[in-house]
């Protein structure tokens, strides 16, 4: 066995046993029937499932809403040496997360703060971790399609994301029970009315996309005879689509920031790679999410 995974063993047997004996220590004198979300909390092996499908790594910032002890940003530090934050209404579980983080030794890394998750900010984040309910995660899902830059990675214990469909998801099963574990990457919002020009090209087109949720469809506007958009993919802030016209076939690749997006362009036939920008008419966009539009 190599050094570095006898190491992570001992990292992790101690994570289990610290937040065991933590959880075990702790009484509940708040009322927690003022809160939308029950305190239940994550079981290691979990956690440890929702790092693997977040790809979680230093120099991401962890957002967990609804931390309770806070076991996700601290073992997160622990492992990868990530910033990160907890939210959590209850002061009991604000207090004992940021106990465990000054015994970890990572109180430098994280910090906790007795907030309403509705109200916290998710510009910062690149990783969001929820274990919440189906009803609060329909009430975050318009916010986090709005507010959260695209890319950020979301993970989410047990629960979905009803008609947002997952971009991965695994179980993990323990002696009591199995657990399923739901991720997404949030997508650039390309709704709108978009000019395209093309470097070194007489090509300028205007181009409309609909999009829901990271599934996005455009065309050419006006519509024109075998003027088509296809196979358009969206990861993060990354686009990819096709432009077919009667001459030729040209594959775009690029990235897209607020109402700009740009990159390169490949015509199929010759191989001639040139760079494209297009800009969207703000007042155009739209939500993603089909509840707010």
């Amino acid at each position: 066995m190599k050094k570095i995974d006898f190491l992570k063993i001992i990292l992790m047997a101690w994570v289990v046993l610290f937040f065991s004996q933590s959880c075990g220590d702790q009484t509940a004198s708040y009322d927690d029937s003022a809160l939308d979300v029950p305190y239940v909390p994550t079981p290691m092996e979990v956690v440890d499932e929702m790092f693997r499908l977040a790809s979680i790594k230093q120099g991401d910032v962890l957002l967990d809403l609804g931390c309770g002890d806070g076991r996700i940003p601290i073992t997160a530090a622990l492992q990868y040496g990530t910033k990160g934050y907890g939210v959590d209404l209850n002061p009991e579980r604000i207090r004992e997360s940021r106990e465990n983080a000054k015994e970890a030794g990572v109180e430098d890394l994280v910090e906790f703060h007795q907030q309403n998750l509705y109200e916290t900010d998710l510009t910062k984040a690149s990783v969001i971790t929820l274990y919440l309910l189906p009803s609060v995660n329909l009430k975050l899902r318009p916010r986090i399609l709005k507010e959260a830059k695209p890319g950020t990675r979301i993970v989410s214990h047990d629960f979905n994301m009803s008609e947002w469909s997952s971009d991965k998801d695994s179980m993990v099963f323990d002696d009591e029970e199995a657990h399923a574990v739901y991720y997404w990457i949030v997508p650039a919002n390309l709704t709108g009315d978009w000019d395209l020009k093309m470097e070194d090209s007489s090509l300028e087109i205007k181009m409309n996309f609909t999009q829901v949720f990271q599934f996005a469809q455009g065309k050419v506007v006006p519509e024109r005879e075998e003027w088509k958009i296809t196979e358009e993919d969206i990861k993060g802030d990354k686009i990819s689509f096709t432009l077919l016209t009667p001459e030729c076939e040209w594959d775009f690749r690029g990235r897209v920031k607020e109402n700009v997006m740009s990159g390169f362009a490949e015509k199929e036939t010759s191989g001639k790679v040139i760079l494209w920008e297009a800009v969207r008419d703000p007042v155009t966009k739209k939500s993603l999410d089909i509840i707010s539009q």
